[in-house]
């Protein structure tokens, strides 16, 4: 007997619908695992189904600059050099005495940049970070217990070895060959398993090089290692210095804004300020200097000082943004980037630099590129303080290309370091003696010498003129370009009194010689402090001031005059296509005080 036609329609119908419903199911199913590349690392896990948004309490993990906070579900790898780290099965919390264990999971992720962190489920937080030392990659683990209850103060973190890894023991360590490239442990560690503690809460596991280390000892000159004698070398070039910034500046023929305010600031320093002022004649380089605006801190002229001081801005800040967004590498060759961004303001531009470093390969840092990075590291934890300092990665290679391109002259006994090696080898003066400066700023007996000797070798090779030539070749002979005295004054000496750009308050900065200025707003009023050598006069230009009703110097209204240069007195002007106020201040007080009204 023929079975009926549509019973079996109906079920083959239901069939296909079920298997459709499967299809739209495995399509559009929720996909939690992931696989993430972080600097040299590989990360693998699965996220949980909130973004966690740093929920944790610690302070290295809130002050990150960075929103990529996931939280996790289940155990979470981290592979590098031929080795997994387990953070799951394995992973566990104990007290030093090991009477309390309990077992611990990662419940968070936060990547940033060439750094991993992992929030424990029970409080710590676990760092994965790379990063270039002494020319090698580096992994550095370490766990910050500030957070945890006092009760774990001790972590076991198990790894394994990759399949394709090969493993020796050497000297009670374990040696890992992945790539044919060796790795090791910094200390030793049990074959399975990394203990950290509240007493050694970091370990880093590295590449071995073949090759040794070049020593910086060896290229560490005498007269570095004394303080005193290293000052008192100092001291004589700072004296014949000044006698040729006297003989330029009287004469007024070969003076220009820098050299101005070399001698301005180092007379200041020796009481000989106001017969220095009236030495200056400022329209003899007027309108031939484009730096003039440098000078006028100490012999006013301000308007015009305004015009060249807003081209000079202009250029730089221009150069600086086209090199940002072309994400350039020449970059990290200009002078102290970092400040010049934080005192003017430009918050965009320094969270950019940061972006443009998360793509540079520490490998690929050059000689004339070291100096940049240092004084990027040291101003960003100056302007910066909290939070994630993205030079900080680079700081051991720095050190590393540094080293490897000094060179010692042992005729004359100095050092320098050269770039270009190989052929066309060669030494910047200008950037050695940033490299001299900005390694005196390490906590290391080391680097400070080092720094110094590289002073010290520019120096030496003065001549009568008190220039020194700007590159010197790699058979240490000078090229005919020179670098005259005011330049290397700007970068060694700049003291106090020297005129330079400084914050002045709430979106304010200033140029001026001031000791130091500081500024309020507070309803409605923007009160501004400057020190100063009481009795002297000096000049400011005030950057950022929007325009206001009244101002009181030590609070006496004061008016505007377009003749304020020219009474025995302080006074202003203010220019509103500029939002700059040019002032002038006798100085009668240790710290005298302006008020805008607005």
């Amino acid at each position: 007997m023929r079975k009926p036609i549509v019973p079996r329609f109906l079920l083959l119908l239901i069939l296909y619908g079920l298997i459709f419903i499967a299809l739209v199911q495995v399509q559009f199913a929720k996909k939690t695992n992931f696989t993430i590349q972080a600097g040299n690392l590989i990360v693998q896990g699965n996220y949980g189904n909130n973004t966690g948004n740093n929920t944790g309490n610690n302070n290295t993990l809130n002050t990150l600059q960075f929103s990529n906070t996931r939280s996790l579900s289940g155990p979470a790898s981290v592979f590098f050099g031929g080795i997994e780290f387990i953070l799951g099965n394995g992973l566990v919390l104990s007290s030093l005495d090991n009477s309390e264990n309990t077992a611990a999971m990662p419940k968070e992720i936060t990547i940033a940049d060439n750094e991993v962190y992992f929030r424990l489920d029970r409080g710590p937080l676990l760092i994965f970070t790379t990063q270039f030392t002494g020319g090698a990659i580096e992994l550095a683990i370490r766990v910050d217990f500030s957070d945890n209850n006092e009760k774990y103060n001790l972590l076991k973190i198990p790894y394994t070895p990759l399949a394709t890894s090969i493993v020796q023991e050497k000297n009670q360590s374990f040696l890992v060959n992945f790539d044919g490239i060796n790795y090791s442990f910094n200390r030793n560690t049990g074959m399975n398993t990394i203990i950290l503690d509240i007493a050694n809460p970091r370990i880093s596991y590295r590449v071995l090089q073949d090759k040794e280390t070049i020593n910086p000892l060896d290229y560490i000159i005498p007269a570095a290692l004394n303080q005193e004698e290293y000052e008192t070398a100092l001291t004589l070039w700072l004296d014949q210095s000044f006698l040729l910034w006297n003989r330029s500046v009287v004469g007024g023929e070969s003076a220009n804004g820098e050299l101005i305010n070399a001698y301005m600031s180092e007379a200041i320093k020796r009481g000989t300020y106001r017969s220095a002022v009236s030495s200056v004649s400022a329209s003899a380089f007027l309108n031939s200097a484009s730096d003039f605006y440098e000078a006028s801190a100490y012999v006013g002229r301000l308007e015009a000082a305004l015009r060249s001081l807003s081209a000079a801005e202009r250029d730089k800040a221009a150069r600086f943004a086209r090199l940002i967004n072309e994400k350039s590498p020449d970059l990290l060759k200009e002078y102290r980037i970092i400040e010049y961004l934080a005192v003017r303001g430009y918050e965009d531009l320094i969270d950019d630099t940061a972006e443009v470093l998360q793509n540079f390969d520490p490998a690929a840092m050059t000689a004339d590129q070291a100096a940049g990075f240092l004084e990027g590291f040291f101003d960003w934890k100056r302007f910066r303080p909290s939070g994630y300092n993205p030079f900080h990665r680079f700081a051991d290679q720095a050190l590393f290309v540094i080293t490897g391109g000094l060179k010692r002259n042992f005729t004359n006994d100095y050092s320098l370091v050269f770039t270009n090696a190989g052929t066309g080898e060669e030494a910047d003066t200008e950037l050695n003696l940033r490299l001299g400066i900005v390694l005196q700023q390490f906590d290391d007996e080391t680097r400070i010498a080092l720094g110094r000797t590289l002073i010290l070798s520019v120096f030496s090779l003065t001549d009568r003129t008190g220039e020194v030539p700007r590159k010197v070749q790699g058979n240490f002979t000078g090229k005919n370009e020179r670098f005259d005295s005011a330049e290397i004054y700007r970068i060694c000496f700049t003291g106090e009194n020297y005129a330079r750009a400084q914050i002045s308050g709430p979106g304010l900065w200033a140029w001026t010689a001031a000791s130091s200025i500081s500024g309020n707003s507070l309803f409605g009023r923007l009160e501004l402090v400057v020190d100063f050598p009481v009795g002297e006069t000096h000049y400011m230009m005030i950057r950022g001031i929007k325009p206001f009703s009244s101002l009181q110097f030590n609070g006496t209204n004061n008016n505007s005059s377009s003749q304020f240069e020219r009474i025995d007195n302080s006074g202003w002007i203010y220019s509103s296509a500029e939002q700059t106020l040019l002032v002038k201040i006798r100085q009668r007080l240790p710290a005298e005080r302006i008020t805008v009204i607005y």
